[in-house]
């Protein structure tokens, strides 16, 4: 019963689309604030399983302010998306961290 409330929750949460209504309503008042603009790629991302939103959010991002910390997350979920695609990385993006020993 447990797993299934726990299921049931996950898809309400996916389901919930509160969360991008609030950073459309944001993004209308300011729509460079790449602290939004990255979070909605987040939640896109992860929330939401719509990569291309989530491409086309932290583009954006890239784009506004590339060596910021938020540039600097964005690159790394345009990385992230672009190797479970199967596609070369970017560009400008850093290159994915090596493997450490053992780990």
């Amino acid at each position: 019963k447990t797993v299934d409330g726990v299921h049931r929750r996950s898809q309400c949460r996916t389901h919930d689309h509160r969360p991008l209504e609030q950073f459309d309503y944001s993004l209308k008042i300011s729509p460079t604030h790449t602290k939004t603009l990255l979070n909605q790629g987040i939640v896109r991302a992860f929330g939401k399983r719509d990569f291309d939103g989530a491409v086309e959010a932290w583009n954006k991002v890239v784009q506004l302010s590339p060596n910021s910390q938020e540039g600097i997350a964005a690159k790394q979920g345009l990385q992230g998306i672009a190797a479970a695609r199967g596609q070369a990385p970017p560009p400008g993006s850093a290159p994915a961290p090596a493997p450490t020993p053992g780990g």
